[in-house]
């Protein structure tokens, strides 16, 4: 397996491997400092090397790092009860959302991506500043069929998802806990269907594989900036870089489609 994953990465070069280790660092970093986000900020900077198509797949591949150590870390504190009830709509969800994202061309690929990170950032303004709400039984399953297919077919769907989470009750390391057992469920779909799709081949995944390492140290080095940077400074630089990154895509597909 080693020796299969190094002929892998020596075909990838030396100086894409380098953008992409950095770029992963600095997600890291960014996941760390807000708790989410990470996906949404290394999108845009890897589509170029990777091609657009590719960014949805890689990265399912590299967040299953982060949000398995989450759950190690506070695997004490899960709570299946309210996991099983998102898995509920979320699986499906997710096949529906993986589905249509390996039938759509790069162009709208490029659209939906745009689309979506421009809107996340005021929802997620709007989502922090508004009171929270109880979100239980069949509402809770319907909502997170929605979640699904948003989760299968775009990136960065946890901004979305933790708002849910903490309408279900759950607060503190529950909370950490159980979102990100409900995220692996999301990337371990996409991961099988897009490999179905022949969406990630083992150069693909070996890519994922580098992203997601190198976002471990940059955990480490987030939480030293957490103690000397205010919080509305990171939040709001990862909105800003969130903003540009969606401006990026959909210039991308606008000029495709006028081109």
């Amino acid at each position: 397996m080693v020796d299969n994953l190094s002929s892998v990465l020596s075909g990838i070069g030396p100086s894409t491997l380098v953008i992409v280790a950095v770029m992963a660092f600095i997600a890291g970093v960014v996941g760390g400092l807000s708790g989410m986000g990470g996906a949404l900020v290394l999108s845009p900077f890897i589509a170029p090397l990777i091609g657009v198509k590719a960014v949805v797949p890689v990265l399912s591949v590299a967040m299953l790092f982060g949000q398995g150590g989450r759950v190690w870390v506070y695997r004490d504190s899960l709570s299946p009860r309210i996991a099983a009830g998102f898995l509920l709509g979320i699986i499906p969800g997710t096949m529906i959302g993986a589905t249509l994202y390996a039938a759509i061309p790069p162009d709208a690929v490029n659209l939906l991506l745009g689309m979506f990170l421009i809107a996340i950032v005021p929802w997620r303004r709007r989502a922090q500043r508004r009171q929270a709400f109880q979100l239980q039984g069949a509402g809770l399953v319907l909502a997170s069929v929605g979640i699904g297919i948003l989760a299968g077919s775009t990136i960065g769907v946890g901004i979305l998802l933790f708002p849910l989470v903490m309408a279900s009750g759950l607060v503190g390391a529950a909370l950490i806990a159980t979102k990100a057992l409900i995220s692996i469920s999301i990337h371990v779909t996409k991961v099988a269907l897009f490999s179905s799709y022949d969406l990630l081949p083992p150069h693909l995944i070996a890519i994922g594989i580098c992203i997601g390492a190198f976002t471990v140290p940059g955990a480490f080095a987030a939480r030293f900036l957490f103690r000397h940077i205010p919080t509305y400074i990171h939040t709001t630089t990862i909105d800003i870089l969130v903003f540009l990154g969606g401006l990026s895509f959909l210039w991308n597909g606008l000029r495709s489609l006028i081109g």
